[in-house]
Formats: C-alpha cells, sequence, structure tokens
C-alpha cells in the first residue's frame, strides 16, 4: 500500500484504529519513516517509509494481529477526527448539540469521547464550513481589488458605516457584479430578471440578495449578488440602482419576485422604466392563507397563469368564479391599469396592454382587403383539419383490423363439412334400406348383451 506523504498515512492508520477499536502510539515518527505499534504492546506492528528516491511512501513491515481487548475510549479519536466526523450532519442540521456528537459517536463508530473534545471538535467543525468570519470580512477591500485588477469591467461597492472617527469602520453592505455576467445578460437574454434574497446564517448574519436572468435555453442566468444587514426600502433601492447602472437604463425591464420588504415601493418609484410582477408560488401562498387552498384553485391558477391569451385567461377565471366568488374577487383587476398586469399580454410586447373585450378591437385595422380575401376560411380550415384526422385514425385501425382478423382465423375452430346425405334437408327425408335397418338392429343386439 502507497501514499502520497506520511500525514496521508497517520490520518489512515488513526482512522483504521478508531474503527477497530485498538490503541497505537508511534513509535518513531520522524520525516521519512513512521512505525506504528499497539499501546498494549501485543505484537502490533506497522512500519512506513519512503521508497528509494521517489515521493512515495509504502508500508513495508506490517503485522496486523492484534491479542488486546477492544477499546471504548479511543486516544486515537482527537478532536480533529471527530470534527471531520461531524461535520456531514452539521451541514444539514441547524442546531447540533455536545450530547447529540457523543452519541452519534458512540451509535456508528463505537467510541466514547469526554464533552471537552466534543466542544473542540464542534468549534472545529465550524470553522471548517463557515471559516473565519472576521478574517474574511478584514480580506474584503483585497477581494474587491483584485477583481479589478483581474477585469476593469466588473462591478464592486463595498459601503461600511461609521458613526465617528474613532470607532472603527463597520460593514455596511457588498455589491459584485462581473463584467461577464453584465455582457451576456444584455446581449443573450431576455429583458426578464428575478430578484429575490435570503438570510444568511452565519456568525455576523445578514442578508443575500440576488438577482438572476434567462438564457435562451430557459435556463438561470446568474448576474450580480449582495449582502446587506437588513432587508429594508433603502438597501433595495441601493442594490437595484447599482443593478441598473450595470446592464443600463435605456431599455425596459420586467422585474419578478415575490412581496420583498421595501421592494414594491422601489419599483413604484421607478417610474415606467420597469414592470413587476410577482411570484405566482407565493401569491398562491398568501391565496392559501386568505381563502384555504386546493388541488382545483391551484390548477385554476396556474392554468391563468400560464395562459397565453385572452380567451383562456378569462376561461380559468371564470371557473374561479363559480368556485369561488369572493376568491375571483380578489383576483380579477377593478380597473384598467390592473388589467394590463393581470391579462397576459403579447410575447413580442410584453408592455402592450391588451383591451378586455377584444370585439371593441379591430385587429385587422391598415391590412388591404386583396390579403384578407385571400386568407382561408376558419370554418374550412377547421374541417379540413377534421378530415386529416380522421384518415389518420383509418390508418391507424387498418393493421389493428388485420391482425385481430388472422388472430381469429388461428384460433377459431373449423367450420364441420355440410351433410348431404339423406334427411339434410325436407326434399330428402330420411329412409332406411332393409339391409341397413338389419345392420343397425344387430348393432344394438351386440351392444345388449355385453
Amino acid at each position: 500500500m502507497e501514499f502520497n506523504s506520511l500525514d496521508e498515512f497517520r490520518e489512515a492508520i488513526r482512522e483504521w484504529s478508531v474503527f477497530n477499536g485498538r490503541e497505537i502510539k508511534f513509535v518513531k515518527n520522524e520525516s521519512y519513516r513512521v512505525r506504528v505499534e499497539c499501546r498494549t504492546k501485543c505484537g502490533f506492528l506497522i512500519l512506513c517509509s519512503k521508497v528509494g528516491h521517489k515521493h512515495t511512501f509504502a508500508i513495508k513491515t506490517i503485522v496486523d494481529k492484534h491479542t488486546c481487548a477492544r477499546v471504548l475510549d479511543n486516544r486515537s479519536a482527537s478532536s480533529r477526527w471527530v470534527a471531520k466526523a461531524v461535520v456531514k450532519k452539521m451541514q444539514t442540521s441547524q442546531s447540533v448539540r455536545i450530547t447529540d456528537i457523543i452519541q452519534d459517536l458512540r451509535q456508528n463508530f463505537s467510541v466514547g469521547i469526554t464533552v471537552a473534545r466534543a466542544w473542540k471538535a464542534k468549534l472545529i467543525a465550524k470553522r471548517i464550513l463557515e471559516g473565519d468570519a472576521d478574517r474574511q470580512y478584514a480580506d474584503l477591500r483585497r477581494y474587491a481589488s483584485e477583481l479589478h485588477r483581474v477585469n476593469p469591467g466588473n462591478t464592486v461597492s463595498i459601503t461600511v458605516n461609521r458613526p465617528s472617527p474613532s470607532i472603527q469602520p463597520r460593514f455596511g453592505s457588498f455589491y459584485f457584479c462581473f463584467d461577464g455576467c453584465k455582457k451576456g445578460f444584455t446581449n443573450g437574454c431576455r429583458p426578464f430578471i428575478g430578484v429575490d434574497g435570503c438570510h444568511l446564517k452565519t456568525k455576523y448574519g445578514g442578508q443575500l440578495l440576488i438577482v438572476v436572468g434567462r438564457d435562451p435555453n430557459d435556463q438561470y442566468f446568474p448576474l450580480a449578488f449582495g449582502v446587506v444587514e437588513i432587508e429594508n426600502k433603502e438597501t433595495w433601492k441601493w442594490f437595484i440602482d447599482l443593478l441598473m447602472g450595470d446592464i443600463g437604463q435605456d431599455n425596459r425591464y420586467v422585474f419578478i419576485s415575490d412581496q420583498q420588504k421595501g421592494l414594491v415601493s422601489v419599483f413604484e418609484d421607478m417610474g415606467e422604466r420597469v414592470e413587476q410582477r410577482l411570484c405566482l408560488r407565493h401569491l398562491y401562498a398568501n391565496f392559501k392563507k386568505k381563502f384555504g387552498g386546493g388541488a382545483l384553485i391551484r390548477d385554476l391558477m396556474m392554468g391563468a397563469a400560464k395562459a397565453t391569451y385572452y380567451q383562456g385567461w378569462m376561461t380559468k377565471m371564470n371557473e374561479l368564479k363559480e368556485l369561488d366568488p369572493k376568491a375571483w374577487s380578489e383576483v380579477i383587476p377593478t380597473d384598467a391599469t390592473q388589467a394590463s398586469e393581470v391579462i397576459p399580454t403579447d410575447a413580442t410586447q410584453a408592455t402592450e396592454v391588451i383591451p378586455t373585450d377584444p370585439a371593441q378591437t379591430d385587429y385587422f385595422d391598415g391590412i388591404s382587403d386583396d390579403i384578407i380575401t385571400s386568407l382561408p376560411d376558419i370554418t374550412t380550415a377547421q374541417n379540413y383539419k377534421e378530415a386529416n384526422k380522421k384518415k389518420k385514425l383509418v390508418k391507424e385501425l387498418k393493421p389493428m383490423r388485420k391482425r385481430s382478423s388472422e388472430r381469429i382465423k388461428i384460433n377459431w375452430f373449423k367450420k364441420p363439412k355440410p351433410f348431404t346425405g339423406p334427411g339434410s334437408n325436407s326434399d330428402q327425408p330420411m329412409s332406411l334400406t332393409d339391409e341397413e335397418e338389419g345392420s343397425g338392429s344387430k348393432k344394438s343386439n351386440k351392444k345388449a348383451k355385453k
């Protein structure tokens, strides 16, 4: 067995001793060789040293037979080893207690550790997961300067709070947007932006603000990130202003988000430059709290949101009105300005408002009569479509009929040949000759004798 370094061998032999419940000690622990023996001196021995002039270490001597008993409180289970075993659990669970760490090691590894070792292991695991938060905040300036050095097009903004010169500056907010993300969004993505925020579960907490777009493959495209202390109108305004400066304010964009604190008022202050839409999942969550949920209402709201034309949207809304008029009055727009935010618009002109009554609009205004007369009739097109469906159905049924007829021919019994002798019909009445009557009487006598 070969190892890249002696540190790798030391970690492997410690883990092996913990799993097997045997205590070991390092008799020789040098830069070019390591010799390990059993602490009870039962005869176990392993020697690992360098292989010639290569950068490889291999086990040269091994006696892997233990005659001693298993040990519960194993000294090889150090705090660093315990921290590696606890990291996976701390990644998935929010709070891990000291008693939980001790109990898990007893159940999974049959190892007993002290409270002090478990506490130290928890601190090491936190440092592995979260890192040194103080050092990370102190390195923000260096990180920002490095981003500018690599690419001057990268946008990085750091704000600090310093009430007086005698007080050390305190972190306020952090924003960054890579130059590649800006160019990729403006050149290859649709003017559709998703905004959201979440809590940072670290030592100092805070809020993480995220902005993503949609690429031509309908996948998420990361655009910008920000870290703030709290989520309010001021922080959102600071974040959106920096974002609009990066992607440009000449175009009109559609923002989708949930009802974030202060975000709705920021979009209202921006006026006609942007449009805002609310996330359907959050809308349904609020709708469910007020009117109650259910699969039917959920499907109706989902169908109305996914409708691409006015008639399909109105059909779903009418079904919702029949089901719950109060819920319908909550969703249906009350005026023309609200109708533009609910009624689906054209994909090429997202800002155009479609009138609520299609009969009041002449969609063929500006088109010459020659072109209109050359258009096929709708009923003719529908009849042609139905005829094609019938032909296609007949083609699909032909092989099925053929297979069924073949199966009937194979499984069906053969019909008996028709009887053509006397008595087969009324024209040929049955009559027996004297010889046939005599032979018949003889056969009956033989059967009676038997």
